[in-house]
């Protein structure tokens, strides 16, 4: 398959930030976050907005795109797409959650989304196998809900019906807002806002050739005017939210909409420059780009350590606590696939493989 390299380089960035997020959400005001510092941060509510609008939006529409450049080589059934879908997502979230999360989360006693404080290791262990305690590894069933639709669409797909499958998408969407907002388990209910991004990667797959054209001026233009409008947005959303309004859910829709076109369109700009050819030669880079989701997977609790470590000490400076955080945890996440990385190599000279004769 072609080797879209702008996409390649949106995912992995886009996982980055997300790591880059969690070390910053410590001064945020997500009442989801498990421990928050004694004060807020505007500056770090303000970045906050911006990645939370954009960056996993950004992941599903590359998701999307990578999913209509697989089905436009129609090498595999949909039932086999399916099924290596569902198992590429479902073997790292038991795996990480059996061996990381759950055990880590328990011996700290960190309290997060579906796991309360002094939750014992049986009790966690069974809320992870449901997926109502998964906290960053909610993720991963995000793609699972989101990937079998468009899976089960695929004809849409092939015959280049986006507008019929952007409307089939609107009302899975619509189904989980309505019907499935309470279903707790395996975070059916929270795939609704990013399923339209998804669908804007098979879009703008379909038509890769016409994007082609846009020149570099015009990726630019587009990228500020969302990156304004979430700006916009997130202002706006601050002030009704002090005045007691909410906004319609549908707004929320649009937001994640527009940040995953801003980056996909900043993306598209930095693949036409030279430092992005730079970028993907260095070694660095070949290695993050290939260890990404592991990255990912690993990121917490070391940044829910580590803020319970700085904070008493330099806790007041938000700054210095946030990027100590973000070096100590990507620090430790590194080192940590580093010897994951060892004990594969030494697992393989342990119980070779079969040897393929000529």
């Amino acid at each position: 398959m072609k080797r879209y390299t702008f996409i390649s380089e949106m995912k992995t960035i886009a996982l980055m930030l997300v790591v880059v997020s969690h070390c910053m959400l410590f001064y945020g005001d997500n009442m989801f976050w498990p421990e928050l510092a004694d004060f807020q941060s505007p500056a770090v509510i303000a970045i906050y907005g911006v990645i939370d609008a954009s960056v996993l939006s950004a992941f599903m529409l590359a998701s999307g795109f990578l999913l209509a450049a697989s089905c436009a080589k129609k090498k595999r059934t949909m039932w086999q797409m399916a099924l290596e879908r569902t198992k590429r997502m479902l073997v790292p979230y038991y795996l990480y959650g059996a061996l990381w999360l759950v055990p880590t989360y328990t011996f700290f006693d960190i309290v997060a989304f579906g796991r309360e404080k002094g939750t014992g290791f049986w009790q966690g262990f069974v809320a992870m196998l449901l997926g109502q305690f998964s906290d960053h590894l909610w993720f991963l069933w995000l793609l699972i809900w989101i990937a079998l639709f468009f899976v089960f669409t695929r004809a849409l797909q092939d015959r280049k019906k986006v507008w019929i499958l952007l409307v089939l998408t609107l009302v899975y969407a619509l189904i989980v807002r309505y019907l499935l907002a309470d279903f707790p388990y395996f975070k059916l209910s929270q795939v609704a806002p990013f399923l339209p991004c998804f669908w804007l990667g098979i879009c703008l797959f379909q038509f890769e050739k016409e994007m082609e054209k846009i020149p570099q001026w015009g990726y630019v233009s587009i990228a500020v005017v969302c990156l304004a409008l979430i700006v916009c947005y997130d202002n706006y959303q601050a002030a009704q939210a002090a005045a007691g309004v909410s906004l319609p859910y549908w707004v929320f829709w649009v937001v994640r909409f527009i940040g995953a076109l801003m980056m996909y369109s900043f993306f598209r700009f930095f693949e036409r420059t030279k430092v992005s050819e730079k970028l993907v030669a260095t070694k660095a880079w070949i290695y993050t780009d290939r260890h990404s989701m592991n990255i990912y997977l690993l990121n917490c609790p070391f940044n829910y350590v580590y803020f319970r470590i700085l904070y008493p000490r330099i806790g007041q400076n938000v700054f210095l606590c946030v990027m100590a955080n973000i070096v100590l945890t990507f620090t430790s996440i590194y080192l940590t696939v580093w010897i994951q990385d060892l004990i594969k190599g030494l697992f393989r000279k342990i119980f070779p493989g079969r040897q393929q004769t000529a």
